[in-house]
């Protein structure tokens, strides 16, 4: 089940979910329509993948779907 959260101005996306060695600035993000967040991953952890709405690695709140980040297939690989 997805659960979206509205407020009187439009939706809200909860907090993100974490991802294994990533590092989100600003790291708590504010939870409404169109917030964003960098994602990038931590010291010995390499960041691949985009986002789906703009192919980069800001991800945004209602960026592909209402009430949802778009993480698209971002992600932190290799701690070595």
């Amino acid at each position: 089940k997805v659960f979206v959260f509205f407020s009187f101005l439009g939706f809200t996306c909860g907090e993100p979910f974490a991802v294994l060695g990533s590092v989100y600035s600003p790291s708590i993000p504010c939870l409404e329509e169109n917030c964003n967040f960098i994602f990038s991953c931590g010291p010995k952890y390499v960041l691949q993948g985009t986002s789906n709405a703009s192919q980069d690695y800001v991800v945004r709140c209602g960026g592909t779907y209402f009430g949802l980040w778009d993480f698209g297939d971002l992600r932190c690989t290799g701690k070595q």
